[in-house]
């Protein structure tokens, strides 16, 4: 059977992260999980519905945290670790497409991980959709 077009998890398919953020966080940074679990599990699952402004809720947190740059710093430190795409699923998806079957990738990220994930695969010609 032909398929004409599949989709991909980006998050634990496509992507392989090492760590959670949280734990980035504390290791790197020395931000305990303790400081940052009430966050994660209460208002970001806001933002990852598009209910709330992920750099305005994190405004309210970054001093608490002891987050020493600034709320865009932490969202480009945030963004940067840990996106690695898997070069075997990314070459099995070049073979599909190859055989003309369309492949897009699908995720629940807040906004700006999601501009930023359409950003790095767009540059390896995966199909994008917003």
């Amino acid at each position: 059977m032909k398929y004409k077009a599949l989709f991909f998890d980006a998050d634990g398919v496509l992507i392989k992260d090492k760590y959670l953020f949280s734990e980035l966080l504390e290791r790197e940074h020395g931000i305990s999980k303790a400081k940052t679990l009430p966050f994660f599990t209460g208002v970001f699952k806001q933002c990852s519905l598009g209910q709330a402004d992920l750099k305005e809720e994190l405004l309210k947190v970054i001093v608490d945290w002891d987050w020493r740059g600034t709320v865009d710093e932490l969202i480009d430190y945030w963004l940067s670790r840990g996106t690695e795409i898997d070069p075997e699923v990314a070459d099995y998806i070049s073979g599909l497409q190859k055989f003309g079957t369309r492949c897009f990738v699908a995720t629940d990220q807040e906004r700006y991980r999601g501009d930023f994930l359409e950003e790095i695969l767009g540059a390896v010609n995966y199909e994008t959709k917003k």
